[in-house]
């Protein structure tokens, strides 16, 4: 064998030998998987050494989901992590190759680290960016808004002694701190870090990155990447509250009582009345062919963020629900949606859209405020009343991911979200292999 077939042979083996420590570089990262992905952020991020585990009981699954337009791509994975230490849990969520939500659950065993990590939260979540930057950087992702979260860990101090919060590796937790820089507010609880997305003091809850150490699980989120912000709307409040209330005057009542009769009804209104508002992905609540919000007359895209406006005007007490809800969209004025809320059960209950209803009696049609009965009224509903002058936030673009409804197709964005999530790992569960 001549030297160069020798030279050509080493040098074969040394690339087959270097190939499994080659860090992914910005061009291959679209080809990696969630089952890729996973591992590599445990260990470059979280700091886990994985060559003193084993991945066991390992589950995959990938969609193209109705509720993103079929355009994105999500991605779940979960597997165990077994070690002479003690067994971990993972169970991650990608979509479009972004990393959405990874959780390490470790319970009361220990964990195997490249290095000692820090004992505060506060320290660990700033080595934990820093790595993330870099493993970001790596896959060609955008690392802005990862550069301004460092920096702004500066505005917090750790907790002065470990709390009964389970956290993670019994570390020290946060002072809760709330700052603001640019179009980005941080916001830490005991156990956690948030940096929301920001826009004319509207927190855009569904665009964040958090770290959460909380209940011996170390969590990460970053959905940063993955939506962009459209317009947070053109009506105030009062407007979208006007123009809700006008659908509801028009929504048609029919019940039908246990002996099948059918009688239209004319609702008596409460004074009662909730109003919140919320930026959601555009096609969030495309979960079935019939579309149950309508989009309006403007083409909303899978992954930005549209503002919308959601009510409930409360019925004083009428057998079968409690009130009517309505969605309008915060840019085009348009009801997204309208139907019952609250069925109690007493009485079936039909109900269209289509023809006006007359107005409650001694209603005048100045304002929602004072489009209601003012003769007394049993008590609403509890737990989720309030009234039209508490309705009235300090900040009424502030966004709650407890909007108040009992219907699964009206929860937020970031609650549906988070359901979403939830149901795909459940299925990857179910396909762990013994």
């Amino acid at each position: 064998m001549n030297l160069l077939k020798k030279n050509s042979i080493v040098v074969i083996a040394l690339l087959i030998i270097a190939f499994p420590f080659i860090h992914v570089s910005g061009a291959e990262s679209a080809d990696l998987s969630a089952r890729e992905l996973a591992p590599l952020f445990l260990s470059d991020v979280m700091g886990l050494d994985l060559t003193k585990y084993n991945i066991a009981k390992e589950g995959y699954g990938s969609d193209y989901p109705v509720y993103y337009g079929g355009e994105v791509k999500e991605e779940a994975v979960s597997f165990d992590l077994v070690s002479d230490q003690g067994n971990l849990s993972v169970m991650g969520i990608f979509r479009n190759g972004f990393i959405s939500a990874l959780n390490l659950y470790k319970g009361r065993n220990s964990t195997v680290y490249l290095k000692v990590p820090s004992t505060n939260a506060v320290n660990e979540s700033r080595n934990m960016l820093q790595r993330y930057k870099t493993f970001a950087q790596d896959l060609g992702w955008n690392t802005t808004h990862i550069d301004q979260a460092s920096t702004m860990l500066n505005n917090v101090s750790a907790a002065p002694s470990k709390d009964n919060l389970h956290m993670f590796n019994n570390i020290i937790g946060f002072i809760p701190t709330d700052a603001y820089e640019g179009n980005m507010k941080l916001e830490t609880k005991e156990n956690r870090v948030n940096w929301i997305y920001t826009e004319k003091g509207a927190n855009i809850t569904s665009k964040r990155i958090s770290i959460d150490f909380g209940f011996d699980t170390l969590s990460f989120t970053d959905t940063w990447n993955l939506y962009k912000v459209g317009s947070l709307g053109v009506i105030t409040e009062e407007e979208a509250k006007t123009i809700g209330w006008e659908a509801a005057k028009k929504y048609n009542l029919t019940f039908t009582y246990e002996n099948g009769t059918t009688v239209a009804m004319t609702p008596k209104w409460s004074n009662v009345s909730e109003i919140s508002f919320s930026m959601i992905p555009g096609q969030m609540y495309k979960m079935n062919q019939d579309n149950f919000v309508d989009p309006g007359s403007v083409t909303r895209e899978p992954l930005v963020l549209y503002p919308q406006w959601k009510m409930i005007f409360y019925f004083e007490m009428i057998g079968g629900a409690a009130g009517i809800q309505v969605g309008v969209w915060g840019d085009t004025k348009e009801i997204a949606y309208i139907s019952l809320y609250g069925y109690l059960g007493a009485l079936g209950v039909s109900d269209t859209a289509t023809s006006p209803e007359p107005q409650p009696e001694n209603t005048p049609t100045n304002s929602p405020e004072s489009l209601v009965d003012n003769s007394p009224v049993p008590t609403p509903p509890p737990t989720t009343e309030a009234s039209p002058e508490t309705t009235q936030r300090e900040n009424p673009y502030e966004i709650g991911i407890s909007n108040p409804s009992t219907n699964v197709f009206l929860a937020s964005g970031a609650i549906a979200t988070t359901v979403v999530a939830v149901a795909v790992a459940l299925a990857v569960l179910k396909r762990r292999k013994k």
